[in-house]
């Protein structure tokens, strides 16, 4: 764990979430062959449960002396109920059964080695090709990233499968503004006037289905902690326009609003245009704002993030912990050009005092009314606008058994076997 943790810490900025899961790390001591204390410089009370995550999973001393790019083309030893035979980035993983495993978690129903041999891990892009491999049998858990659509799952039911769904712990999937390039959203009138713009109501059951759950803060619903700001992210776009006038931003004859012979443009890089995107956009032109959707390769997306180069950003991150969005926003700790861009110098200070103060408080009763304020503060401020709720949504066939989900919504192998 020393090793381990040594590790994390000394990549520095490369690891954006090693930074805040290991917010004010000092060193770690080995006391004997089962004890290791950890020191820290500042309170970290998130960091209990940061060494569950798959940021500081202990890999074997052997990995850590290889280069952050070795490690991420899957040069891994770790240590779990599998081992990674390979793996080739966007194309595949094989992973083969630890046969000496016995030291899961007391959660977990089997003690030993995995039920499964192995598995293979195959990235397939297009929806209806991963639908049909799964009906079809050659695959046995469609997984993607987005959640499957609604008629998508039924063709999985109707074929004798079956869907698990909850929604992701973390960041919500929303935007952060640039406020510091002198861009529009540098007006907090613009931020709190875009706010109202957003129908997530619409969204939600547009981009998704009927019942979708609607986004309502900076944090979905599982995140601990979570407290709903549904009545501050109402979508008013009356409201909207009121606030734009007090801007100074006034409809022109193109439907788009304008100011000193401007028009009042935002710019979202991305590295691919999708339909929320597109749906925003429509929504923004209802009040007069121009959302321009910039896609850029990966290359050249990261840099551009890095050197301010946007008006908004799409952002969320995993994590049972609300102190995860420290490593976006909270300048104190993170290195990300979106805690850098989105906040003035006084909207910084608060920003890090409430993430210290959720650090620095061991109750729960402290925890929450630090991260309370804290959602709210951020939705006041027009600091994060929240899109949607993340679901994670898989389709297993009939064969698959003894599914379940990690306190993060990953995959958990040790109870999962195949009914032949």
């Amino acid at each position: 764990m020393k090793t381990a943790y040594d590790a994390t810490f000394a990549l520095g900025a490369k690891s954006l979430l090693g930074l805040t899961y290991l917010a004010g790390y000092k060193s770690s001591t080995v006391v004997d062959p089962k004890t290791v204390r950890v020191d820290f410089a500042t309170p970290n009370a998130a960091f209990l449960q940061a060494t569950s995550t798959t940021t500081l999973a202990v890999l074997s001393p052997e990995t850590y002396r290889l280069s952050p790019e070795e490690r991420c083309a899957g040069k891994v030893i770790g240590s779990g109920p599998f081992t990674l035979d390979n793996y080739t980035a966007a194309t595949a993983a094989h992973l083969t059964k630890r046969k000496d495993y016995a030291w899961p978690s007391k959660l977990v129903k089997n003690q030993g080695a995995a039920y499964l041999d192995a598995i293979d891990v195959k990235y397939i892009k297009e929806d209806s090709v991963r639908v049909g491999s799964l009906t079809s049998g050659s695959i046995d858990i469609a997984w993607p990233r987005l959640p499957i659509s609604e008629a998508d799952q039924q063709v999985i039911r109707s074929s004798g499968g079956s869907i698990v769904s909850r929604p992701l712990p973390g960041i919500s999937n929303g935007y952060l503004p640039n406020v510091v390039k002198g861009g529009p959203l540098a007006d907090l009138k613009v931020r709190q006037a875009l706010q109202k713009s957003i129908d997530r109501q619409s969204y939600a059951s547009t981009i998704f289905w009927k019942d979708y759950p609607v986004v309502s803060g900076p944090f979905d619903s599982t995140t601990p902690f979570a407290a709903g700001q549904a009545a501050q992210l109402a979508y008013d776009p009356a409201g909207a326009g009121q606030l734009l006038d007090q801007a100074g931003w006034t409809l022109g004859p193109d439907k788009y609003r304008h100011k000193g012979g401007k028009k009042l443009t935002l710019v979202q890089p991305t590295t691919s245009s999708n339909p929320g995107d597109q749906l925003l956009q429509d929504q923004f032109k209802k009040v007069g704002i121009d959302l321009q959707i910039k896609v850029l390769t990966s290359a050249q997306y990261q840099p551009a993030v890095a050197a301010g180069n946007f008006d908004l950003v799409a952002t969320y991150y995993t994590r049972a912990d609300p102190s995860v969005l420290g490593s976006v926003l909270d300048q104190s700790i993170s290195k990300a050009g979106t805690a850098t861009y989105s906040q003035d110098p006084a909207t910084a200070k608060q920003v890090s005092a409430l993430f210290a103060k959720g650090l620095g408080s061991v109750e729960d009763e402290g925890r929450s009314a630090a991260y309370g304020d804290l959602q709210k503060y951020l939705v006041e401020q027009g600091v994060t606008f929240p899109t949607y709720e993340r679901v994670q949504v898989a389709g297993l066939s009939a064969k698959v058994k003894g599914f379940s989900w990690t306190s993060e919504a990953f995959l958990r192998t040790n109870d999962l076997w195949l009914d032949r």
